[in-house]
């Protein structure tokens, strides 16, 4: 296992070549993902193919718009023979990274590893899209050359011809079963200096990042094609990545997203009330939210207020325009202005009149007279209508009763106001049809237009529902059905996870000569460790003989797929077998 210390050095080393990159149009890059059997070990309860695969799905999405990724598994994926040479599995393209999951989900690791072949697969391949762009090749391997004898072919001499056609390789060694040398002298050759390692999936991330960010330009320090802002330009400075999102402003909800140089703020306004946040949003008031503060004229009354200009004089809590009272014995008089607007009233008639037993001039009602009669003093003010505020006004013979309509909706006072609902106001009684929005509806058929109203148009443009009003009156819903496959007409719509022979609409699924008007049934489909993905379902790995040129082949627990020797050997297994007896080696293969 390779330290962390080894790590930081090889990090170092190898980002100063990438920096004569000269930046320009967003380059093609071909990822080379070793899949051999070895990819099977575990690492911190994870096999590395699990790793693996993540952290190339975490790069494709991290640089979308700054890299054309393309993907080559090797061994041949589909598999065919554990030293067939790798081939492009989905071509390089600005938003291929969708189709690289759904290619490494229904991929699983087997065979040996040819790399020094598949790097010259890839070299054909970037000929022929000959994009005119920048080219790379990042090539990811758990092990050695297994398929190929130095003096044939090898990594380096695959990597110095990539290099001629104008295409570097960037080099990553995953794990501990890597020959350090053979990598260093494959990146040297590929034209980028020192090789990469990585021993868990933090650090293959991070080493995949550097080598991205090296090849996008991301870090230096200026806006390239496809970048929201450079990690290289000063913070603070115009173009450089946010490192937190704070615009200083409570009613919006601060999010960093994005990584690398597609870093961005999010700012989501907030819209729903809540205390102690800091912020009073829209619709809002010192009843409903704390944070708002009290407002002369927000038409609800505050604490502190005698009155408020938001409500109409004459209801309760409204500020009053006059203060004529109808008794010539008071002098009536208007104090205040605003929200603290009252009015007082003088005695200024005689008051020794007060309990003769009749009501004189001035009097509103006579103390003598018994109650229950006419002209009698009220005791207490009670018109037993939950709607109105009641009040005992004056005193002796001045007293009367007050009764004044109760018009704001408000919880608990028994009373449902006109144009009250039981959203708000729980005094009020649900009821469908009523013209109000009661709670647990979605709308009321007594509101004919406007927010509340039922005039629900379910019309998704989707050819692939059947739409239609459900629910009931005051709760109803669009559905959506999904319309059925059929394969004996097109009607403009492919059901999800359909393929061409369960309907007319779709295309037929992928092959491995075929990447273009095809699907692949495994794209976003995500399957456990120890499964991959088959026609949109996920299955074990296969374990035992699976190569079709050697049925003796099989799959070796912590290694590539190492080749028992059969029965009756034949002339190059016998002579591999003597090989291997003559050295002294043990047969295990990477």
């Amino acid at each position: 296992m390779r330290t962390t210390a080894i790590l930081i050095i090889l990090l170092t080393l190898a980002p100063a070549s990438a920096r004569a990159n000269v930046c320009g149009p967003i380059p093609d890059t071909l990822i080379l993902l070793d899949r051999s059997g070895s990819m099977k070990e575990m690492v911190g309860g994870d096999s590395k193919w699990s790793i693996a695969t993540n952290a190339v799905n975490n790069l494709t999405s991290s640089f979308t718009g700054q890299l054309s990724f393309g993907l080559m598994l090797f061994s041949q994926w589909p598999h065919v023979s554990n030293c067939k040479t790798g081939q492009v599995n989905v071509g390089v393209g600005p938003s291929s990274g969708g189709a690289i999951v759904g290619m490494l989900s229904s991929a699983y690791p087997e065979g040996d590893t040819p790399i020094a072949l598949s790097m010259d697969a890839a070299r054909s391949y970037m000929q022929q899209i000959n994009s005119g762009k920048p080219q790379y090749v990042i090539l990811i391997t758990d092990g050695k050359e297994t398929c190929q004898p130095a003096s044939v072919n090898s990594p380096p001499a695959a990597a110095s011809k990539l290099l001629q056609n104008g295409v570097k390789t960037y080099v990553v060694g995953f794990g501990s079963g890597v020959d350090p040398s053979s990598l260093t002298d494959t990146a040297m050759a590929g034209g980028t200096g020192q090789y990469y390692q990585a021993d868990n999936l933090g650090q293959l991330q991070s080493v995949l990042k550097t080598i991205a960010a090296a090849i996008s330009c991301c870090g230096d320090g200026k806006l390239d094609p496809g970048e929201q802002c450079d990690i290289g330009i000063p913070a603070g400075t115009p173009g450089s990545c946010p490192t937190f999102c704070n615009d200083n402003n409570p009613c919006t909800s601060d999010t960093l997203v994005g990584m690398a140089c597609n870093k961005a703020c999010s700012f989501v306004t907030v819209a729903t009330p809540k205390n102690n946040d800091g912020c009073c949003p829209p619709g809002a008031n010192s009843q409903t939210d704390s944070d708002c503060a009290a407002a002369c004229g927000n038409g609800v009354l505050d604490p502190g207020e005698s009155c408020d200009t938001g409500i109409p004089s004459g209801q309760w809590g409204g500020c009053p325009q006059t203060c004529d009272d109808k008794n010539p014995c008071t002098q009536d008089t208007l104090v205040g202005s605003g929200c603290q607007a009252h009015c007082t009233y003088n005695y200024i008639c005689p008051t020794n009149l007060c309990g003769n037993g009749k009501v004189d001039a001035g009097e509103w009602c006579d103390t003598a007279i018994a109650a229950g009669k006419p002209g009698a003093c009220p005791l207490k003010c009670n018109d037993n209508n939950a709607c109105t505020k009641d009040q005992m006004l004056g005193s002796a013979c001045l007293a009367k009763c007050s009764f004044i309509p109760i018009t704001k909706p408000q919880s608990g006072d028994g009373c449902c106001p006109p144009g009250a609902t039981s959203q708000n106001d729980n005094d009020c009684n649900s009821s469908c049809g009523n013209g109000k929005l009661d709670p647990n509806e979605s709308c009321d058929p007594g509101i004919k237009s406007g927010p509340g109203s039922c005039n629900l148009n379910c019309n998704d443009n989707n050819a692939c529902t059947k739409d239609y009003l459900g629910g009931s009156a005051c709760n109803p819903r669009c559905l959506h059905d999904t319309a059925p496959a059929d394969p004996s007409k097109k009607d403009g719509c492919c059901p999800a996870g359909a393929l061409q022979n369960q309907d007319a609409d779709c295309l037929p699924p992928c092959s491995p000569d075929n990447t273009e008007n095809c699907v692949n049934p495994c794209d976003g489909v995500k399957c456990n460790d120890g499964e991959y993905c088959q026609m949109g379902n996920c299955v074990p790995w296969p374990t035992g003989p699976t190569d079709p040129a050697n049925p003796m082949s099989g799959d070796t627990v912590g290694g590539c797929d190492c080749n028992a020797v059969p029965t009756a050997p034949g002339p190059i297994g016998l002579g591999l077998a003597l090989l291997v007896m003559v050295a002294g080696l043990r047969p295990r293969r990477r």
